[in-house]
């Protein structure tokens, strides 16, 4: 089944052109590639679910100006690309890929959740690319090498250390106490 079978399913169960589609589920359709032309038609939609298929690479987007929800978790995407044009998405849910790079984030100024567990980040580094971020709030990156050999409280309070603006991360709230010791510089005691 290709992206277009999909959205030409979708306008013919819910009676709608394809500018006028909100949502389009494209999970487990066993699609190996993105069809740029087929999200070009989907100037209405506010959230694409793409997740658990085979793609290994993400396609320019085109300017999608409603389209505040991505989804691409399960995949075996590489690398995050094509996105620059996405200026309102809010969302993005890209865990279980073989992602190394943040690189392909920082065009996407109203990104407020980035969901990237179980992928291939193993440099802390990556997460300064953040900074470009400045809405991002929510964020998740269990399951990476990067939290190898640390405790998970040990290694939130690094992703805190690093992207200080956070408030949600590995699906719990970010605490006021660890957020001072991070801003105190890890301290605590008095000197």
């Amino acid at each position: 089944m290709s992206m277009k079978d999909v959205v030409n399913a979708e306008c013919e169960r819910t009676g709608e052109p394809h500018e006028n589609l909100t949502e389009v589920d494209f999970r487990l359709k066993y699609l190996t590639k993105m069809d740029v032309d087929v999200l070009a038609k989907l100037q209405g939609v506010k959230r694409i679910k793409c997740s658990t298929n085979m793609i290994e690479k993400m396609v320019p987007f085109p300017d999608l100006k409603n389209l505040g929800i991505l989804s691409l978790g399960r995949n075996s995407i590489k690398k995050i690309e094509g996105l620059d044009n996405l200026k309102n998405l809010k969302q993005l849910w890209i865990s279980y890929n073989v992602i190394s790079s943040l690189d392909g984030l920082s065009g996407l100024p109203q990104l407020e959740t980035l969901y990237m567990s179980n992928n291939k980040i193993s440099n802390w580094d990556e997460l300064k690319k953040l900074e470009h971020n400045k809405n991002i709030f929510d964020v998740l990156f269990v399951g990476n090498p990067i939290y190898n050999n640390l405790t998970r409280n040990e290694a939130q309070m690094k992703v805190l250390e690093l992207v200080p603006q956070i408030t949600t991360n590995a699906g719990g709230k970010v605490d006021g106490i660890q957020a001072t010791l991070i801003q105190s510089g890890g301290g605590g005691e008095d000197e």
